[in-house]
């Protein structure tokens, strides 16, 4: 290996090539992202307009979803969470409540 001075640089900075990415991110989905924030937030504490809060937003992800974004875990949970929250606020009793029976 020859030795070159320590003032003599033996790189080339015009050889210098950039190269582009080769993969995209899909830009995230808030609207699927609230959904399953609110449906989460509407099972734990029961509240019925934070349930359906969660529906509109899980309905408005599934209309504007592309077939190339399309993720099915995420959808998949966000349905599952809304359609939980809504059955949970109307079904199940409010805390502290007694049951009748």
């Amino acid at each position: 290996m020859p030795r070159h001075e320590q003032n003599e640089d033996p790189r080339n900075p015009d050889a210098i090539k950039v190269q582009p990415a080769k993969f995209e991110e899909p830009p995230p989905d808030w609207m699927s992202l609230l959904s399953l924030l609110f449906g989460v937030a509407g099972l734990m504490l029961k509240i019925k307009l934070v349930s359906w809060i969660a529906l509109f937003c899980c309905i408005s992800s599934l209309a504007n979803m592309k077939q190339s974004e399309l993720d099915v875990k995420q959808l998949v949970c966000s349905i599952t969470f809304t359609l939980l929250a809504l059955f949970m606020s109307y079904v199940a009793p409010k805390p502290g409540e007694v049951p009748v029976a």
